[in-house]
């Protein structure tokens, strides 16, 4: 999915390419308890490549996983890492409107 690609190669995406283990290890054990489903652009990519959508509603959501998961983590502490998911959020919003793809809302689903 093209969006997908133009949406990792954005600068500011680079904080969500790998799952927050691995990129923030600090921060790990506190995220996992308030974030239920984790969800990162490796791990979209990934079940993309192995055919693990059957459409693109499926993908849609778990991308805005992403940054529901990143706001709802960094609402009281980290607004900088809440205004890029909130960006991210937007820019992707953009990007499947350009296309005709929808997807705005933020496709429920929780954070990730």
């Amino acid at each position: 999915m093209a969006v997908l690609e133009q949406l990792c190669r954005n600068p500011v995406a680079v904080d969500f390419h790998l799952p927050v283990a691995t990129l923030f290890p600090e921060v790990d054990q506190e995220y996992s308890k308030v974030i239920e489903h984790p969800m990162d652009l490796s791990t979209v990519v990934s079940n993309l490549r192995n055919g693990r959508y059957k459409d693109s509603k499926r993908l849609i959501r778990h991308v805005h996983r992403i940054f529901l998961n990143c706001k709802k983590f960094n609402l009281k502490s980290n607004r900088i890492f809440y205004n890029r998911a909130d960006h991210l959020s937007d820019y992707f919003d953009s990007l499947l409107a350009e296309r005709g793809l929808g997807g705005a809302g933020g496709g429920g689903g929780g954070g990730g």
